[in-house]
């Protein structure tokens, strides 16, 4: 899709939000995908324009270690630096897809059969970018598409614990949090701690696209049985992260709808969680609003033709409640970064 435009759309939407106190927006995009400088460029204008402070973006497996044994950084330094000087961080997910590495290291899919290879290319990144980057999200919905065959946990903790264990090594003040989730899965998370994953984060994704607590009972069930478990594995304190949410433009009129879907839902989060902050949506607000059916799972997205707008809170959004909305409020950082 045409990323300018989705950050020109975006970025007139958060001009219509006015706060008291310094931006909490993030946003994921992929600014590599275009080989283009005018573009990065324009991106960042954008994004500088909309308050964005932080960018998720993937650090793949296959664009780094593809030829075995050697690390390119080249294009992914020019990022980081640019993004730095317009005072926009850089959250990168620690990848290797299946089908992104098969097209240059075809000797190191699946990776997680291939754990040293892995464990170079996180030491590699963690190496480079200490100092520059304080966060790192270990891959994406990995309890969806994006794990082959199937969602596999004991899979994935495997890949997590050499993460964290690299990580630390390197840098013991960054946060290593568990890839993006489908939502409030309860199940997968389970999943990780049976496989012995809880001392090897300190903070979880997730991607709770569709309705948020506030407007559905199951979604608030799932929530609460999420942070209870949680709770139940001693982990009441590490953060949840909301790396993505945002509606499809699929199939639908979206396009006119959805900055009302976003005033509202940031609205909501403010509300609740910041109560002094003065948060005044000034845009017209539409008498439609979105089925929940246009608001696909995360994992849908993956279909052919898909187009969805994401923005995720790219710093630390605290949940408190079960109550909370889909977006929460953004925490001061315990790492002096802003990222914790």
């Amino acid at each position: 899709m045409n990323h300018s435009r989705l950050l020109i759309a975006f970025c007139a939407l958060l001009q219509s939000v006015t706060l008291i106190a310094g931006s909490p927006w993030g946003i994921m995009s992929h600014p590599l995908w275009s080989n283009k400088p005018a573009d990065l460029e324009m991106e960042i204008k954008r994004c500088k324009e909309a308050g964005i402070t932080c960018m998720r973006t993937d650090f793949g497996f296959g664009a780094i270690a593809g030829e075995k044994g050697k690390y390119n950084f080249t294009r992914y330094d020019n990022l980081v630096d640019k993004m730095g000087a317009a005072g926009i961080e850089i959250l990168p997910i620690l990848e290797g897809y299946d089908w992104e590495v098969a097209g240059k290291r075809s000797d190191a899919v699946p990776l997680y059969r291939h754990p040293e290879e892995w464990r170079a290319y996180i030491r590699a990144v963690a190496e480079h970018y200490k100092g520059k980057i304080h966060a790192y999200e270990i891959w994406n919905e990995q309890d969806g598409g994006f794990w082959k065959p199937s969602p596999n946990a004991a899979q994935y903790v495997s890949l997590l614990k050499i993460a964290f264990e690299e990580i630390k090594k390197v840098d013991p003040e960054a946060t290593v949090i568990v890839g993006g989730l489908c939502g409030w899965n309860v199940d997968f998370l389970r999943d990780i701690y049976l496989n012995g994953g809880k001392d090897y984060f300190d903070a979880i994704a997730t991607h709770p696209y569709g309705w948020g607590p506030d407007a559905s009972p199951g979604v608030a069930a799932q929530f609460q049985a999420f942070k209870q478990l949680l709770a139940e594995n001693g982990d009441q304190g590490k953060e949840i992260w909301i790396t993505e949410f945002g509606t499809s433009t699929f199939r639908s009129s979206l396009l006119e709808q959805q900055p009302d879907v976003f005033l509202r839902a940031i609205d909501l989060a403010m509300k609740k969680n910041r109560p002094e902050a003065a948060v005044k949506a000034q845009s017209r607000r539409t008498s439609r609003t979105a089925h929940p059916r246009q608001n696909r799972r995360c994992a849908a997205k993956m279909a052919a033709g898909r187009r969805v707008c994401e923005t995720h809170a790219g710093r630390t959004f605290q949940t408190r409640s079960a109550g909370s909305s889909g977006l929460h409020r953004m925490r001061k950082s315990r790492n002096r970064r802003g990222l914790s």
